[in-house]
């Protein structure tokens, strides 16, 4: 049955009043009958006549009436001879729909007019006006599936190797972990807020050089969430396992540690993630290739899962369990010290989630056109000597003597995750900006920088170039700048008079390859997916996919 709404509703409802105020309800009772009888195939022409079916009072009799009657079996289901206005278009539909005027209790009469044709055009018509579903008949029936089962084949042909199955896990592991953040159960108390909008946060309302439906406070740690709900629509999800070329487990591990990362107590920090290992293990489809095609998202830093037993240090000690050793692990930052084909980096979440290509164009656009009237910005805090503090304020002090072409936002003064418009803005008007280590070596304005179009300054390797191979080129001198941690501290260097010096034409050429790589770098909208570009989620998949084809190559090689 078809669905109606608003004004089409009331028109619907006006149109299907009885004609007299006693008559009751109609009955579809003769007109299924007399679609049955009108259905019959091998009848190709019609009389150009009117027929007057008279319904009878006694149950059924219309039914009897229309299996006795031969001239019926000769004839038509209606059509409408000509449709003069939107008002009688309206109301052939609702006729065709119903086809019915009366009731048997009180004798109704329902007149058809025919036209001259065969029976495939009629249904073409009728399918056109909307008078009967397309199934109305077996032919119908059968002509729908031969279309789903040409789409089905499309479609198998266009998954062929890139099915993916999602693990149903149980609740504990993934949403169930909300409620610990939104009763206040945490020391995270802004994290409830972040996870918004499937990870998104809350949308920026008052951003100045951006549309506001875009941008959100996405939460630095919130990609475990906005990746299973990418995950969700990915086009060729299965529920077959034998089809699966990736396994993806939505377990919500950053989400889990972080209730209880400054617990002295290990066993309560290390509880869920023990039990997931153990529920992994039993799954059928882990042992076929002992995970080797399996994949989850850890959305924290590598050091918050790399805690080695039996000490009570930070974190967990999830990464160095060795039965996920041939699992792959997607962080938003991994540990360059050890890198393997397991362990992947993959973007941190900026604030831009864009829902169509038109959406990366016009910010790639914004991009090209600010006006960068600032040589150098840092968008930070400080940190103490022992987390990078002393480079930090190194270039600090820099920076401050520069004052005139360097630009600082003091993030512990101004809450730069809960304002990350301030942070764009200052990364659009700049043309080169600081990005030392902080907590760890990697940080989230790495990527706002980025998508700003402003040149990042980096001066440690393990910052991105050994990070996030999927996503930056690979020749790091074509989108940013390169100081040693020594050069600046040992050397005496000075930051600003070293990016001062870069010619205008080098310039050009890294703004313009930072432009090329943003739609790789941001996280489309769940719910949408870019059709022309390749958003971070896209890349991810088609490296995953890659990855597990070339490792089961590998271990049918080996056997």
């Amino acid at each position: 049955m078809f669905e109606v709404h608003g004004e089409d509703q009331q028109q619907e409802q006006q149109l299907l009043k009885p004609r007299h105020a006693a008559t009751a309800a109609p009955s579809m009772t003769c007109i299924e009958t007399l679609l049955t009888c009108f259905s019959i195939t091998g009848v190709q022409q019609w009389s150009s006549s009117l027929v007057v079916v008279r319904s009878d009072s006694k149950p059924g009799a219309a039914a009897a009436s229309c299996s006795t009657t031969t001239s019926l079996r000769h004839r038509a289901m209606q059509i409408v001879k000509g449709i003069v206005s939107a008002t009688l278009v309206a109301m052939a539909t609702v006729l065709g729909m119903y086809a019915v005027l009366g009731s048997e209790q009180n004798r109704a009469v329902m007149t058809i007019w025919f036209n001259s044709g065969n029976i495939t055009a009629l249904r073409q018509q009728q399918q056109q006006l909307l008078l009967v579903p397309a199934a109305s008949s077996p032919a119908a029936a059968a002509a729908a599936a031969v279309v789903q089962e040409k789409k089905d084949k499309v479609h198998d042909q266009a998954c062929a190797g890139k099915y993916i199955y999602i693990y149903d896990l149980p609740e504990l592991f993934n949403t169930a972990l909300f409620e610990d953040y939104c009763q206040g159960r945490t020391m995270w108390h802004t994290m409830c807020s972040a996870l918004v909008n499937k990870g998104l946060g809350k949308p920026i309302t008052a951003a100045a050089a951006v549309p506001r439906q875009l941008w959100y406070q996405t939460d630095q740690f919130a990609l475990e969430v906005i990746i299973h709900e990418r995950m969700k629509l990915y086009k060729c999800v299965t529920k077959d396992r034998s089809l699966a070329s990736a396994f993806y487990l939505p377990y919500y591990i950053g989400l889990d540690i972080a209730r209880n990362l400054f617990t002295p107590h290990i066993q309560v920090r290390d509880k869920l993630s023990h039990q997931f290992v153990g529920w992994l293990l039993a799954q059928p489809e882990w042992r076929r290739r002992g995970g080797a095609d399996h994949v989850f998202v850890l959305g924290r830093v590598v050091w918050d899962f790399y805690r080695k037993e039996p000490t009570n240090e930070w974190g967990v000690p999830l990464l160095h369990d060795p039965e996920l050793k041939n699992m792959t692990k997607l962080l938003i930052e991994r540990d360059p010290y050890s890198p393997t084909a397991t362990m992947v980096g993959i973007p941190y979440p900026t604030s831009f989630h864009p829902e169509t290509d038109e959406d990366v164009r016009a910010w790639q656009r914004v991009v090209r056109e600010s006006n960068r009237d600032n040589l150098v910005s840092f968008a930070g805090a400080p940190r103490k000597a022992e987390f990078h503090g002393q480079l930090r304020g190194t270039l600090l002090k820099q920076c401050m003597n520069y004052s005139r072409n360097c630009t600082l936002l003091d993030c512990s003064k101004v809450s730069c995750p809960r304002y990350p418009q301030f942070v764009t803005g200052l990364f659009l008007r700049s043309v080169f900006c600081l990005q030392p280590p902080g907590d760890s070596p990697t940080r989230k304005g790495i990527f706002d920088c980025l998508i700003a179009g402003c040149i990042p300054v980096f001066f440690s390797n393990d910052s991105a170039y050994d990070q996030y191979v999927w996503h930056l080129p690979r020749n790091g001198r074509s989108y940013s700048v390169f100081i040693s941690e020594d050069q600046v501290q040992k050397d005496r260097c000075n930051v600003m008079e070293i990016v001062a010096g870069i010619s205008a034409k080098r310039v050009k050429a890294m703004q313009e390859a930072i432009v090329d790589i943003i739609p790789g770098l941001v996280y489309a909208k769940p719910g949408h997916r870019l059709v022309q570009f390749k958003d971070a989620f896209d890349v991810i998949i088609d490296h995953l996919l890659a990855q597990s084809t070339s490792r089961l190559q590998t271990q049918q090689g080996l056997g």
